[in-house]
């Protein structure tokens, strides 16, 4: 179910990690209970959650995990029951949204973490690093075959998603990077 890109993974092991949403068509409408699986209440129609991790210090995609049926699996679940949780060393932390404050501040911090801080300049910083974020996911979605509802078999997803976020890596690393995170600091 997972793939990992390595990219600068090694080098800066500061990551940002949020899901994105794509919507598919209805799978096994007859089957029991297929709208409680499946349900984005996002796009308040059938989807597939992916998490992706981005490099804070490079901004190169480091990390995708999926699919997952939206309605089963939220934020905190991904990261914590299918990988990047396992994949974190001792003391080492990834910047996330409040989809995965119960991991705050143990393995993420959050807007409204304990350890997060508050002064202004600082939430800069991080609003620029979580702009990124939600950028390359904007990024993705701008693509025909994500922004609408994806109509060919399910397994197929998760190839087209990581060949659109390889052109998209590729895109990014031949113009300006989206944003500047090079006065990140995960000690301040």
């Amino acid at each position: 179910m997972e793939r990992r890109f390595e990219g600068d993974i090694g080098n800066d092991c500061l990551l940002s990690v949020d899901t994105v949403d794509f919507q598919i068509h209805e799978p096994g409408i007859f089957e029991v209970g297929w709208s409680n699986r499946w349900w984005c209440h996002k796009n308040n129609e059938p989807g597939l959650r992916y998490e992706i991790g981005l490099s804070i210090i490079g901004g190169r995609i480091c990390w995708i995990n999926g699919p997952f049926a939206c309605g089963l699996y939220n934020d905190w679940k991904i990261f914590n029951e299918f990988g990047l949780r396992q994949q974190l060393e001792n003391n080492e932390r990834v910047e996330a949204d409040n989809g995965y404050r119960a991991g705050d501040p143990e393995y993420c911090k959050t807007p409204y973490g304990p350890l997060h801080d508050q002064r202004k300049e600082r939430q800069g910083v991080r609003r620029r690093v979580m702009g990124r974020q939600e950028a390359i996911n904007k990024y993705m979605k701008d693509w025909k075959v994500l922004k609408e509802i994806f109509r060919h078999d399910m397994k197929k997803h998760s190839n087209v998603l990581h060949a659109v976020a390889v052109i998209c890596q590729v895109k990014i690393d031949n113009r300006q990077p989206l944003y500047s995170c090079a006065d990140y600091s995960d000690f301040e």
